[in-house]
């Protein structure tokens, strides 16, 4: 499954647990609900023309030297499985180097902000997303739930700016042949 394709699950998911958990939450305004673990807000950079160019560059040269599969050892705890790590990710490093990024995190915060646009773009999700937050501002839910959620759903909203870049590189040529390979 392509990442754009596992990113489009991720927040049908996540608005699923929303809204299965609303009824839940909402049932007993004087119960105190904990805070979610791991519900944060999803990090996303103000892209570039370039930085965007570059990420889907880097993505489609580490898809053809290491194929769609993460690079996982048979077993991660051995010396060879060990070895075998360390040189897959200098191996990445080198070749996100070459377009720019400073490191893995940096590339991959770059991709994740082009793939965050491109799915908003791409899937009609802006309707949706703008839905799902007026409904969620509705609800009765208790602090701090309501907060985090709210925060969380806010993050998955890529910049006006992230989007004109997705929707420039969608209408390339050349790059909206290769969003379409980022995608599948």
């Amino acid at each position: 499954m392509s990442i754009s394709g596992k990113v489009s699950i991720w927040i049908s998911s996540f608005l699923m647990t929303i809204w299965l958990l609303i009824p839940l939450a909402s049932s007993d305004a004087q119960t105190t609900m904990p805070s979610i673990p791991g519900m944060g807000a999803i990090e996303q950079i103000e892209l570039t023309d370039s930085m965007a160019m570059n990420a889907i560059d880097s993505y489609i040269a580490l898809k053809e030297e290491y194929g769609d599969d993460a690079i996982t050892p048979i077993d991660p705890n051995s010396p060879a499985g060990v070895l075998q790590g360390l040189q897959a990710h200098q191996g990445m490093l080198a070749i996100v180097n070459q377009y720019g990024f400073s490191d893995i995190n940096d590339w991959h915060l770059s991709l994740r902000s082009v793939i965050m646009a491109n799915s908003f773009l791409e899937e009609g999700r802006m309707e949706e997303y703008e839905q799902s937050i007026s409904q969620m501002q509705q609800q009765n839910l208790p602090e701090p739930m309501a907060s985090q959620m709210l925060a969380m759903l806010q993050s998955l909203k890529p910049s006006e700016n992230n989007l004109a870049v997705l929707t420039g590189l969608a209408a390339d040529a050349e790059y909206g042949s290769k969003l379409i390979s980022v995608q599948n």
